[in-house]
């Protein structure tokens, strides 16, 4: 998601609280501090009722819509950050196809908050020091290693897979052929090397 759509996704969010009850005077601007400032969700619904005086289902619903919001927020500041790390080692992220793939792969997976670990991981006794991870977006790239099909691969798949056999810790990289997708670019290896660690710094 751009800049501009973020900023009209704001506009949209504040114009839904401001007809959800007429008398939450809530401007754009304390939209954007609960956002800046990261508020916790329960103190923006505790926020809701002490300064407004609502009612528990008015406030619920702002609630609601707030946590949608700063939700989205967040992949945007995720890519944003991506973005301007890459443009700072003059990487252009854009020079591989894949790279709006990669980008929303790694979103996912910050996003990924509710994942259980398995009480199987914690109770291990192995350490698993080879263990391959393999991005969706790599999958597109490389959909086959030596005529054999690249696996899909989840990270709860991955973490299921280490409880059942014991594993504790895992030393994690990205199967071969690695970066080494676009032979004669160093644009594009360097842009595929960068989303591949980005992807490997989120899980």
């Amino acid at each position: 998601m751009s800049p501009d759509e973020a900023d009209m996704q704001l506009k949209c969010t504040h114009a839904t609280i401001c007809s959800t009850i007429s008398v939450v005077q809530l401007n754009r601007s304390v939209l954007q501090g609960f956002v800046k400032y990261e508020m916790p969700f329960s103190s923006t619904f505790h926020l809701c009722l002490v300064l407004q005086h609502l009612s528990v289902n008015v406030a619920m619903r702002i609630h609601t819509i707030l946590a949608s919001l700063v939700a989205t927020c967040t992949a945007i500041n995720i890519t944003s950050r991506i973005l301007a790390a890459a443009a700072a080692d003059h990487i252009n992220l854009y020079s591989i196809p894949v790279a709006s793939d990669a980008l929303a792969s790694i979103e996912a997976i910050y996003k990924m908050d509710n994942v259980t670990v398995p009480p199987g991981i914690s109770s291990g006794n192995k350490l698993d020091v080879h263990a391959h991870i393999i991005p969706p977006f790599y999958r597109i790239l490389v959909p086959t290693v030596g005529g054999v099909q690249v696996p899909a691969w989840t990270l709860e798949a991955h973490l299921d897979f280490m409880a059942g056999v014991g594993i504790k810790h895992a030393v994690v990289s990205i199967g071969a052929p690695g970066s080494v997708v676009f032979p004669g670019s160093q644009a594009k290896a360097a842009a595929l090397a960068r989303l591949l660690n980005e992807f490997l710094a989120a899980v």
